[in-house]
């Protein structure tokens, strides 16, 4: 029986794979909310999510931003290496599980950070 998953052979070709598609997003309403997301070059701007949507939903989002944007801004990291942050109170969003709701992520910003 063959084990392996071919995971290896997708790892190196990533540089031709298409670049990934921004998720739809949500309407504004009661159960969305709206970020304000700071991204690691500097730019800067408003995207709404649902608020049942866990924090990695947002990761995500960012994630596939900077790919089809600023992928030099990544340059050899990977999306691991992405930190999310609020301002104020300043703390680093650890359990990307939780939802945005639980998380106290409403109407707030997001400042997204690349670790080495």
């Amino acid at each position: 029986s063959n084990t392996s998953n071919g995971s290896s052979l997708s790892d190196e070709k990533i540089s031709s794979e298409p670049k990934p598609q921004l998720k739809q997003e949500p309407p504004a309403g009661k159960t969305s909310t709206t970020l304000q997301l700071r991204l690691p070059s500097g730019s800067q701007f408003r995207r709404r999510f649902l608020k049942s949507s866990p924090v990695q939903d947002v990761v995500d989002f960012i994630w596939d931003y900077l790919m089809i944007n600023e992928a030099s801004s990544i340059s050899d990291r990977t999306k691991d290496k992405l930190i999310l942050r609020t301002t104020y109170p300043r703390r680093v969003i650890k359990d990307v599980t939780a939802n945005l709701q639980d998380s106290k992520l409403l109407n707030t910003v997001v400042l997204a950070e690349l670790g080495d």
